[in-house]
């Protein structure tokens, strides 16, 4: 019951973020805000995994890991779609 409650909130957390970062990126469809929290949720997960499997990394490298790997996808040079 304790662990379904951190879910519940870490869920709220991920829609108020998405839902801002959408509406900052012009786009406010509720399709694609709930597409994207599913996707972030699934990054979050992962991130989480992956640290589980490599209990050497401490959080502080944890935290620098993760800030690499958004900003290399944000600040990949991927073409427009038509």
């Amino acid at each position: 019951e304790e662990l379904a409650g951190y879910v519940s909130r870490i869920t709220v957390l991920a829609e108020e973020g998405v839902s801002e970062l959408m509406h900052l990126a012009g786009n406010d469809d509720q399709l694609d805000i709930s597409a994207m929290t599913a996707v972030w949720m699934s990054i979050v997960d992962a991130l989480v995994t992956w640290w589980l499997e490599h209990l050497d990394q401490t959080a502080d490298q944890m935290a620098d890991r993760c800030a690499r790997l958004f900003l290399a996808v944000a600040s990949a040079d991927v073409p427009e779609i038509d």
